[in-house]
């Protein structure tokens, strides 16, 4: 997962720039994907959320 350099604000769209700060802080920690996905699951079994749809990525 690279970090890399928006083309768009704060100001301008808020839902992104959160989504870009988290990418950001797991580039600098090194996060690895099956890390991120094995956290996500065990959060969701820990809080038992339920209705949620997995959806894989094709490659």
């Amino acid at each position: 997962m690279a970090a890399y350099k928006n083309d768009y604000n704060k100001n301008e769209d808020q839902a992104l720039w959160i989504l870009h700060e988290i990418r950001n802080k797991m580039a600098r920690r090194g996060l690895q994907p099956k890390t991120i996905n094995k956290s996500a699951k065990d959060l969701i079994r820990k809080h038992r959320l339920s209705h949620l749809k997995w959806v894989k990525n094709p490659n």
